[in-house]
């Protein structure tokens, strides 16, 4: 039986504000998605996106949310005394990361905790079998409960999907791409287990070993993670080879070529094409290029009020200009 929109927030939503008002969120994946009744959600919603459910004068209200584009959001993890840890996501990847070494943090810290817990217990019951007139300790409670964080795990899947996507959306810019490169390398970066320093010096030592019979025989298996990268060799190989490797349309033009072709004073072209959706004229009609999260930002805020019907007749009309 899928699984409710109700019960899905019940299950697996984060506290949250948005605008400054109270709010829940549901991170969406795509295991989520084969599971989740969509039928009270009017644009649909796919993995990578979140779902938000907020109360204002008028009572409940909901929305998808886009995790590129902005939004005036910020998550909200309850501390053992009854404060919120307030952590601003108008950028979501950057308060996955935010979230994640609060999560650390929070582990560490309670260990120490219980730690120091453990001892003055122990301290006192030594005191005791003295005959020392001791009072007993206080026993301390971490900062946050040990189930704090339990749902920021599917909100970091949520968002590690979104930017997965980004590398394939012909849409998202070099900057967007290179952003979803950081959170990937950043989110690798915090999720690895932290090595002691013998553990490190190991680790330093079977390094430098893999280098030196890299040295002597380079086709042992143990050498092929050393290995040096091929020399450049001039000939603009390299240079080709990257360029190769850029993203291409269905024309066949590269992502290198795109700033040209938008710089061409006749980009008025653009204003044609957009003419033909449109009653506003044409000499009303003004072009700029958007990046990545103001583009998405505006595509969420329409998402709802679409005229999926409308495309049938403008498309081919764009088709006829082009």
């Amino acid at each position: 039986m899928p699984t409710s929109i109700a019960d899905a927030f019940r299950m697996r939503g984060i506290r949250a504000e948005y605008q400054g008002m109270p709010a829940m969120i549901l991170p969406v994946t795509t295991s989520l998605v084969d599971e989740l009744d969509q039928t009270g959600i009017r644009q649909g919603v796919c993995g990578g996106q979140m779902l938000l459910s907020w109360n204002d004068a008028t009572g409940r209200n909901g929305k998808v949310l886009d995790i590129h584009a902005r939004n005036d959001l910020t998550v909200l993890i309850r501390r053992n005394e009854g404060s919120d840890l307030r952590v601003r996501a108008d950028r979501m990847p950057d308060a996955a990361i935010a979230l994640l070494r609060a999560e650390k943090s929070s582990i560490k810290s309670a260990a120490e905790v219980n730690k120091a817990n453990d001892d003055s217990l122990v301290a006192y019951e030594e005191a005791i079998a003295r005959n020392d007139p001791v009072e007993r300790p206080t026993i301390r409670l971490p900062e946050f409960a040990e189930d704090a964080f339990a749902r920021i795990g599917e909100l970091v899947a949520c968002v590690r999907e979104s930017q997965l996507a980004v590398k394939s959306d012909p849409f998202a810019d070099m900057a967007a791409k290179a952003r979803a490169d950081d959170f990937a390398s950043r989110l690798s970066e915090i999720s690895r287990d932290e090595l002691a320093s013998t553990q490190r010096a190991r680790f330093e030592e079977s390094r430098r070993l893999m280098a030196e019979i890299y040295l002597l025989k380079p086709d042992h298996p143990d050498a092929a993670s050393v290995a040096p990268p091929v020399p450049y060799r001039n000939g603009g190989d390299a240079a080709r080879t990257a360029m190769d490797a850029l993203f291409r349309n269905d024309e066949n033009v590269s992502e290198a070529r795109f700033p040209t072709m938008i710089a061409d004073p006749r980009d008025n072209l653009a204003r044609r094409l957009f003419a033909v959706a449109t009653t506003t004229p044409v000499l009303n009609l003004e072009r700029r290029t958007l990046p990545h999260a103001e583009f998405s930002t505006v595509m969420q805020e329409i998402a709802r009020h679409e005229n999926p019907s409308a495309s049938d007749m403008i498309l081919p009309r764009m088709a006829a200009i082009l």
